[in-house]
Parts: C-alpha cells; sequence; structure tokens
C-alpha cells in the first residue's frame, strides 16, 4: 500500500477523510485509517450491543473494524436496505394472524439469522463449520 493510495481518500473537502466509509473499498487502507486507541472501540469490543450515530459518524466503520480482528472465523456483511426489507416481507408474510409483539420479535430473531446463515453458506471455503451451515439451510429449505 502506497501513501499515494491513502491520498486519495483525502480532498479538499474531506481533509480528514471519507465521511461514509462504504465508500472505502480497499481493506489495508480502511485498517490504516481507522483509529482502535479508543474507549468506544475498546467498549464495543467487550459487548456489542446497539450503535446509533448521526450520518457519518463512524458506525459503519466501527462495524467494519471486525474485519481487523483474528478472532472470528466468519464476517458477513449484509446491506441494510436489503436485509430489512427481505425480513419485513418475510415477517408479513408469516404473521398475518399474529397479533403480539413478542412473536413479531421472535419472527424478526428468526428470519435475520436464517439471512445471516445463508449468506455464510455461499462462502467458497469449506471448513466444518461451513458445511454443517450449508446442511441446516438445506434441510430447512431455505
Amino acid at each position: 500500500m502506497s501513501n499515494t493510495a491513502i491520498a486519495e481518500y483525502f480532498t479538499e473537502d474531506e481533509p480528514f477523510g471519507p465521511i461514509v466509509s462504504p465508500d472505502m473499498k480497499d481493506m489495508d487502507i480502511m485498517q490504516t485509517l481507522f483509529c482502535k486507541d479508543n474507549l468506544i472501540y475498546h467498549e464495543m469490543k467487550l459487548l456489542p450491543s446497539l450503535i446509533i450515530g448521526r450520518r457519518g459518524a463512524g458506525k459503519t466503520a466501527l462495524l467494519r473494524s471486525i474485519y481487523f480482528d483474528k478472532r472470528y472465523k466468519h464476517v458477513v456483511e449484509l446491506p441494510a436496505e436489503v436485509l430489512f426489507r427481505q425480513i419485513i416481507s418475510a415477517i408479513e408474510e408469516m404473521s398475518k394472524n399474529t397479533l403480539f409483539v413478542e412473536e413479531v420479535a421472535r419472527l424478526w430473531t428468526t428470519v435475520f439469522w436464517h439471512l445471516i446463515l445463508k449468506k455464510i453458506a455461499q462462502c467458497p471455503i469449506e471448513t466444518n463449520d461451513i458445511i454443517l451451515i450449508k446442511k441446516y439451510i438445506k434441510d430447512m429449505g431455505l
């Protein structure tokens, strides 16, 4: 990675780097620019929960920092606009007679994890975990 490659991310309009991290495609550059030396990053690693912030605050960059952590075997990135549309469509279809919030919450969780497992099952690497996930997806008819 060259200084020229990094320099491309610093412009007159964005002197501190890109405001929107999804625009960054090069993971080596992203890792170089991502600051891990802060309380928020350390707390998030200890107990991930809910991330809230204005546009450009670094929510996506924080989530993408997981790529740099070698303790995870598989990392799945799902575009929110696709994920939410699929979950809402599935829940609307499955909950025509559902009246209770708890039932809808269980449906949300189930559909969410099935979408994640389907994405992992598309991984070209054949580890024991992925083989098991692929079997589960097939057995569930997903």
